[in-house]
């Protein structure tokens, strides 16, 4: 839409007729007087003016001959006794001038010699004679356009006499850029026959324009219709849709024979318009007997088969509009069940062509957005083969491409519903599920992105999203298409496909070699593809951070079932049986760090999932005396045994520990009605802390790590606004003031900016009470504020994540982070 003026219309011819003065009124003065004293600024401004344009200094600019002849003919007044006296006189007398120009501009302009008639002679007046101007002015003022040679004669000729028009709105069409015309049904639909008339009898002349013209007529069977068209799918006899409708049957069944449909498929244009054209395309053989809907698909198919080598090049912008055509019509309106099913085959012997040619294509989204639609047509169910060729190009695209998490989620719950046996319709989460597992152990090579998919393709089962910091998680990374029931669907088939891994993800959650091997995997994945990966050193984190997430859910899912059902004592033995056993004792300090290790990545799994969500007990809390015996056993060795670089990491894992199990234990005292969380709580660290402080005292560098620790542990839940913060600092004074060590000036300075920090706002209080965020999150805070808590906890968890992730990759050049 544009705004534009109007063209004015053409002027009217006029008659010459002479001006007509009106009758006599009382006027006042109206302009500057003749004299120039009372205008001293315009008059210099002229003056400027003049000596600028080099003009004579007789010529007389500002008094025009009419000025000139008013003061000849304006007769001096006669005194009387009233100082102002106003007598009545004509308008022409008082402002002649003025007259002139007026009937200079409502006439019309002078004839040409040879060409146009005389002006009609004046006609008499009613009252009185001719007014006086008129006599003095002779016969160059009997006519209405004002033919006098002086300076206003020419002033008033060039005047504009035409008014400006209104504006006017101007509908233009986004594509050309042509103005729109507003036509009515009928003649749209008499437009289209013309159409149709001109490409019956002028084939040739009508191919080269046929693709517009398809184009233009889908437009008009798709916006042509009312609303109450649209409701109830009805097209009323004669109207311009269904004029469309049979144009599009009869020219593309008439060209069907040559392949006019597969270069319809083959078309580029914005996806948009090939929405529209496809749905006109399948709307308009609905109710056709001659070609069904899935006719156009079925023929294309069969001659892409019927080749001996397929067009490589054009087979992805092929199936991609296949997809899309199947897309915008309902299953079964696509035809009668015999046509369903060969198209489905037809389908079945294309996919397996192209599972031979995969090498030589550059994507495979469009080839899994063909077979989704392929699964969706109504005969899918009895042609189980095509679940072949569709796994080998699952795994293949993995392996090799980018794939998206809602194509892939997409395919998997169509693959549900479509079949009833458990062999055939949770085919498709067994194959990501091997995908996943191959990756992680290292047996195959896949693309960084693809890990982040298939790892929050089993965690969207339990409902949770993979933690990943904001420089990755942009775009639809982590965007899954389906929800609501088909969530739920594909929720139960990945679960039910990865339960049986759960021990091998386990001991792949306390392999501290994990990241240096996924590490090396994705490097060779990226150096097979000729790419760069930026976050090759933080990728092994975010994996084993997802591994994390997903054993929590699962012993959390475990415990409460064994809890409900076989007690939990029960259930702790079969999964976590190391947290029901007391330690061996000081020589197996090794094994003691490996537990500590592997219960440390799993409570911050826990954290991770507690994010958005009510938290779960994946650890129970009766286990926190078996985790003092650990951490005490480990404290021991280091003031029983000489200590070497190599054994101070085992330290580090302790703390870090001890840190992350007062957020759990917090978070999960925040949504706990008894509060018994928190009297675990303060049980650890009253036993802990005599260790600790026997620590300090046995050597400065132990002193100092501790402290350093320590003073970490209290601004993270500073942070976090801690509620038992307060409870636990005069505990742990002595641990900061040993006296092997003299704190240093910055670090003092970190311990007086903990202690005279104010306590959490009422809002974290409220948030943490209702067991939706915790004091730890703060999501449960309206408006902006959520948002910002849900960032600084995510942001604090991803830092979390990257120290133990160093901390495994570098044992012996890691100290303080």
């Amino acid at each position: 839409m544009e705004v534009a003026w109007a063209p004015p219309n053409p002027p009217q011819p006029r008659k010459h007729q002479p001006f007509r003065i009106p009758p006599t009124e009382r006027l006042l003065p109206i302009g500057p007087k003749p004299n120039k004293e009372p205008y001293p600024v315009f008059n210099a401004l002229v003056d400027r003016v003049r000596e600028a344009l080099s003009l004579p200094p007789d010529d007389p600019m500002d008094k025009t001959d009419s000025s000139r002849s008013d003061q000849e003919l304006t007769p001096t007044p006669t005194p009387t006794n009233r100082p102002q006296e106003l007598t009545k006189k004509m308008s022409s007398e008082s402002n002649r001038g003025r007259l002139w120009r007026q009937g200079a501009q409502l006439g019309s302009p002078p004839a040409v010699p040879g060409q146009g008639s005389h002006p009609p002679p004046h006609p008499s007046r009613d009252r009185g004679s001719a007014p006086p101007h008129q006599q003095e002015s002779g016969g160059e003022a009997s006519g209405g356009w004002w033919e006098d040679e002086t300076r206003p004669g020419r002033r008033a000729a060039h005047a504009n006499t035409t008014p400006r028009p209104d504006t006017t709105l101007c509908y233009r069409c986004g594509e050309c850029g042509s103005a729109a015309e507003w036509c009515s049904d009928e003649e749209v639909g008499l437009c289209v026959i013309a159409l149709a008339t001109f490409v019956h009898r002028e084939p040739a002349a009508a191919a080269p324009s046929l693709p517009q013209l398809l184009r233009a007529v889908g437009r008009v069977s798709q916006a042509g219709r009312s609303p109450w068209q649209a409701e109830s799918g009805a097209r009323v006899p004669g109207s311009a849709v269904f004029v469309a409708h049979q144009f599009l049957r009869c020219v593309l069944h008439r060209l069907a024979p040559n392949n006019v449909f597969l270069q319809i498929f083959l078309q580029r244009t914005p996806e948009k318009q090939r929405i529209i054209f496809f749905k006109s395309i399948a709307q308009a053989f609905v109710d056709f007997n001659e070609l069904y809907p899935c006719g156009p698909l079925q023929l294309v198919i069969e001659h892409l088969n019927s080749k001996k080598t397929l067009p490589i090049e054009q087979m992805p912008l092929i199936l991609h509009n296949i997809a899309m055509y199947l897309e915008c019509l309902a299953p079964e309106a696509l035809g009668p069940a015999g046509a369903c099913a060969a198209l489905v085959a037809a389908l079945d012997a294309l996919l397996r062509a192209l599972a031979l040619l995969l090498p030589q294509l550059d994507d495979v989204l469009p080839l899994l957005r063909a077979a989704t639609a392929a699964l969706r047509v109504p005969a899918a169910h009895q042609h189980k083969s095509i679940l072949e060729p569709i796994s080998k190009i699952i795994s293949y695209g993995i392996q090799n491409f980018v794939i998206k998490l809602s194509v892939i989620s997409e395919l998997s719950v169509v693959c549900m519903r479509v079949f009833s046996r458990d062999r055939d319709k949770l085919l498709v989460c067994r194959v990501l599920v091997y995908e996943l597992m191959q990756a992680l152990r290292t047996k195959t090579t896949v693309p960084d992105d693809n890990l982040f998919i298939l790892i929050q393709f089993v965690l969207q089962g339990h409902g949770c999203t993979l933690l990943l910091p904001p420089q990755l998680n942009t775009g639809d990374l982590l965007t899954a298409g389906p929800s609501g029931s088909e969530a739920r669907d594909l929720g139960s088939g990945a679960v039910e496909c990865m339960r049986p891994h759960l021990p091998d993800m386990i001991d792949l959650l306390q392999d501290p070699h994990l990241l240096n091997k996924i590490k090396g995997s994705v490097s060779k994945s990226i150096v097979n593809r000729n790419l760069i990966c930026l976050n090759e050193d933080t990728l092994g984190a975010i994996v084993k951070g997802g591994i994390a997430q997903y054993v929590a859910m699962e012993l959390a899912l475990e415990h409460s079932r064994g809890r409900a059902d076989r007690g939990q004592q029960q259930t702790n033995r079969h999964m976590m049986p190391w947290l029901s056993v007391s330690p061996p004792g000081s020589r197996e300090v090794g094994e003691c760090v490996w537990r500590v290790r592997g219960v440390a990545w799993l409570v911050l799994g826990a954290l991770c999932n507690a994010r958005a969500r009510a938290p779960h007990v994946c650890v129970p809390h009766d286990a926190t005396c078996h985790l003092i015996d650990h951490v005490q056993t480990i404290m021991s060795s280091y003031v029983e045994q000489c200590k070497g670089p190599q054994r101070m990491s085992a330290l580090f894992h302790a703390f870090l520990l001890c840190q992350l199990w007062t957020l759990y234990l917090e978070r999960q005292a925040a949504g706990e009605p008894h509060g018994t969380a928190l009297c675990a709580l303060l049980d650890f660290w009253c036993k802990l802390v005599p260790a600790v402080l026997h620590l300090t005292h046995h050597s400065t560098l132990l002193a100092e790590t501790v402290n350093l620790h320590f003073l970490s542990l209290l601004e993270s839940l500073l942070e976090c606004n801690s509620t038992v913060l307060t409870r636990l600092l005069p505990l742990w004074t002595p641990i900061l003031y040993s006296p092997l060590f003299k704190m240093p000036r910055h670090v003092s300075q970190r311990l007086a900016a903990c202690r005279a920090a104010p306590p959490p706002a009422a809002e974290a209080w409220g948030a943490g009470a209702q067991g939706t965020a915790g004091p730890a999150g703060g999501t449960g805070s309206p408006g902006g504020t959520g948002g910002t808590q849900e960032a600084l906890e995510r942001r604090r968890l991803h830092r979390l994540l990257t120290k133990m992730a160093q901390l495994e990759m570098q044992p012996h050049s890691f100290y303080f982070i």
